[in-house]
């Protein structure tokens, strides 16, 4: 369960600091609800900037709020985070609206990224200040396509915005990624994907990390719905070209091949065994790219089906 914080319920509408220090109390139960449960609540780094009353910032409006509160909160927001700005998966080309909000437009916002993250087939809720214009749930979120060709996809997010309801609300949640075993009951998920059964012991022995396992199920989530519209005849291009374009070219491209060096020197360690047949070998230099650990995910590119056959370290480190 992915949770973030809803920055746009400051929005203004707090009449003295006395309930915008309520408010805040509530939010801040709501974390350690979160935290007792193994979860963790996602702010954006644009939470600091929000204004209390109109015209007054969050600093100035804390500032007479107890000290070691006031000091967590704000290690919270502006060091500690943890921020989704920094892994997030929309961006500004990503059209989000939610009907209900005066503003519409949710694109770069808390809102719009619990919306993709949860049409990208992952569970997400939020956590909203009461009282606010966000005051409800669930929270209906659009996402509007530029090409005409792109049919328009909706969701409904979990809007939780007291402890007692968050802790009720994660009852029922689907369980917390807590361990390298957990990761693998996770690709499940993605049924356009293969799974060799031995792609995930190379993470035997790793220290586990949970930043680690949601950077590699968010590549997973790409080559799922990737695979998926690479096997449908009638699977609209369009969205094809955006997920290649985003993904897949660049310097910064979350997937890409060996260099023919690579190729070259890690040849064998590259080449596994074909999951389907048991005589068969895949040669795999194509592979995701997950910054923490130095983990990769190897895979077979590009005819589908998509075999997942390596996750774990570098294999071209020397």
């Amino acid at each position: 369960m992915h949770i973030l914080a809803n920055e746009l319920s400051v929005h203004g509408q707090f009449p003295d600091d006395l309930s915008f220090w309520n408010a805040i109390g509530r939010l801040m139960q709501m974390r350690e609800v979160a935290q007792r449960h193994g979860h963790e609540i996602y702010c954006s780094r644009s939470f600091r900037h929000v204004q209390p009353r109109p015209g007054v910032r969050l600093e100035p409006a804390l500032a007479r709020l107890q000290r070691d509160r006031r000091s967590l909160f704000l290690s919270w927001l502006n060091r500690g985070g943890p921020f989704w700005d920094d892994t997030g998966r929309h961006d500004p080309g990503d059209w989000l609206e939610c009907p209900e909000w005066p503003e519409k437009v949710v694109t770069d916002t808390s809102v719009g990224e619990a919306a993709f993250r949860a049409l990208s087939g992952f569970s997400c809720a939020l956590v909203s200040l009461r009282p606010s214009d966000w005051d409800y749930t669930p929270v209906r979120v659009f996402r509007r396509r530029g090409d005409q060709e792109l049919p328009a996809e909706h969701t409904e997010l979990p809007n939780w915005r007291d402890p007692d309801s968050l802790k009720e609300g994660l009852r029922d949640a689907e369980p917390h990624v807590q361990s390298w075993t957990d990761l693998r009951r996770e690709t499940r998920r993605f049924p356009n994907l293969r799974f060799a059964p031995d792609c995930l012991d190379p993470l035997r022995g790793l220290p586990f990390s949970e930043g680690a396992a949601d950077e590699i199920l968010r590549r997973l989530d790409v080559l799922n719905r990737f695979a998926g519209l690479h096997g449908e005849t009638d699977a609209p291009a369009p969205e094809r070209r955006r997920l290649h374009q985003k993904y897949f070219r660049g310097r910064k491209a979350w997937f890409s091949d060996s260099s023919d060096e690579e190729k070259a020197a890690f040849r064998a360690k590259m080449t596994f065994h074909h999951p389907d047949r048991s005589s068969g070998h895949l040669f795999c230099p194509w592979h995701g790219k997950v910054k923490i650990q130095q983990l990769r995910i190897h895979f077979s590119w590009p005819e589908p089906p998509i075999y997942v056959v390596y996750i774990g370290q570098k294999i071209t480190r020397r």
